[in-house]
């Protein structure tokens, strides 16, 4: 083996260590990026939950007063849609306000029907009435309906009939809710149930609505509260993810999202860029050592 070829191999054996620190570093990198992210996607979706609490707060704070007044007359149709109408026009966040009797037949409404299906109904009547507190249910395209119901049995009184108060809102105004968060560049937001159905989303260039691919991840997530997971996208891809839980009764998680591409790009680059510098480095070492024998 002449001289320049020993030289060369003995830069790059020289090289081997210093290599090796580099790709090392760079995962303890990557590392405390997700982890650093992981918190501000946290974060984030917290803010979501928030918003979504706020609207759910609004109508279950609406049920617990108005079932609860004696004000409301059941028996008389035009006097109670009178009530029920003023109530929607100060909560007009709410889709629609109803009174059910406990069989699911309509006493009385704010509006058009929306809502539950009629076997969502009924199990939704039957908490209601079997707590005696606010219950809720959440539908996804329940007769081409979705969005959330939350019910509560009015009070027994002489005279006034057994009867459930429903409150609903429509995943419309809960993904314009969610709309409200400020999300960096590259991040998502969706509302999902403990299935990985999404009810809303602020939409962004790739959002789509449906159910999320199921994974570990995402069950420990939203099943045991785990705050932060790599979950699969509907196009197959894969995110990051920061969930924060709905308040009962609501059985919701908001979730926001970064692509991984996304999320590691300003640590790839660096690296990329260190590892050019470096071969340029020893590739001049190289010809300087060669140079020098010759």
């Amino acid at each position: 083996m002449n001289l320049s070829l020993r030289l060369l191999l003995l830069v790059l054996i020289a090289a081997v260590p210093v290599l090796i620190v580099q790709v090392e570093d760079e995962l303890r990198s990557r590392e405390l990026r997700r982890e650093e992210l992981s918190r501000q996607l946290v974060a984030l979706a917290q803010l979501g939950a928030a918003q979504e609490n706020r609207l759910a707060g609004m109508a279950g704070g609406l049920l617990a007063a108005a079932t609860e007044s004696p004000s409301l007359v059941l028996g008389e149709p035009g006097r109670c849609t009178e009530e029920l109408r003023r109530l929607h026009r100060l909560l007009p966040d709410l889709a629609v306000i109803r009174l059910i009797s406990p069989s699911g037949a309509a006493l009385c409404s704010s509006g058009e029907a929306v809502g539950p299906t009629d076997q969502e109904l009924l199990q939704l009547l039957r908490a209601a009435f079997e707590t005696q507190d606010t219950t809720a249910v959440v539908s996804l395209d329940g007769d081409g309906w979705t969005g959330i119901t939350f019910a509560r049995a009015v009070r027994e009184e002489a005279g006034r009939p057994p009867a459930v108060m429903l409150a609903s809102i429509e995943g419309a105004r809960l993904s314009a809710a969610l709309a409200e968060v400020p999300l960096p560049a590259g991040t998502d937001i969706i509302l999902l149930d403990n299935e990985g159905r999404i009810l809303g989303r602020a939409f962004s260039a790739e959002g789509q609505m449906g159910t999320l691919p199921s994974s570990e991840e995402l069950r420990a997530a939203l099943r045991l509260g785990r705050a932060s997971a790599e979950i699969a996208r509907l196009d197959g891809g894969t995110r990051l993810a920061g969930f924060a839980p709905l308040d009962p009764p609501v059985g919701l998680s908001v979730a926001v999202t970064m692509s991984r591409a996304e999320a590691f790009a300003r640590t790839g680059a660096q690296f990329v860029t260190k590892m050019t510098l470096l071969g340029i480095v020893f590739v001049l070492a190289s010809l300087a050592r060669i140079i020098h024998a010759i």
